[in-house]
């Protein structure tokens, strides 16, 4: 049974970085929304296999129901973006420090010195953040260690390798064909 004392909020936060690679994974679609069969064919495993490792974490979290669950789970992803951001102003200056550092390697060595040549041109400074925003969702659709890609995947491959198999043994058959 769950702890009354415990803030419902609170709680599953505190238990989210213990949990293993694959209920991350899971939690991750179901932070999405997901029914466990969506996320079952995304992943490679049964429904089954998804419903117990998402009651094995509703059991660790105090059993909070699934959207409660996912909520929270959205949560403690934005607080891992926040911990994990670099300082963007940091950032920025250590970009424009390499790129002069880079500008300046590139000037002709022979004409470096006599001021007729144009300084190199100047590249663009990327957006700040442009890539962070970008990352988070991007990373839940990432291979987890272990897993396949899906059924959907593997289908594609063995369809794939088939159709291969048969134009080579038709180029083959052609060849043959004009020898003889």
């Amino acid at each position: 049974m769950a702890d009354e004392n415990a803030d419902p909020a609170l709680r599953p936060l505190d238990v989210f970085p213990s949990l293993t690679p694959k209920q991350h994974e899971v939690l991750s679609y179901v932070a999405e929304n997901r029914t466990s069969k969506e996320i079952a064919f995304e992943i490679g495993i049964s429904v089954s296999a998804v419903n117990q490792r998402i009651e094995s974490i509703r059991n660790r979290t105090g059993s909070p129901p699934r959207a409660e669950l996912a909520r929270a789970y959205r949560i403690f992803l934005q607080e891992q973006d926040k911990a994990n951001a670099p300082d963007h102003a940091a950032q920025a200056d250590g970009w424009q420090a390499a790129q002069e550092s880079e500008a300046a390697d590139n000037l002709p060595q022979e004409n470096a010195s006599d001021g007729d040549e144009a300084p190199a041109p100047r590249l663009a400074q990327p957006a700040v953040g442009a890539m962070t925003d970008v990352l988070p969702a991007a990373r839940h659709h990432l291979p987890v260690e272990g897993h396949s890609h899906g059924p959907l995947v593997k289908g594609l491959t063995i369809v794939a390798g088939t159709v291969l198999v048969v134009l080579v043994a038709l180029g083959i058959v052609l060849t043959l064909h004009r020898v003889l």
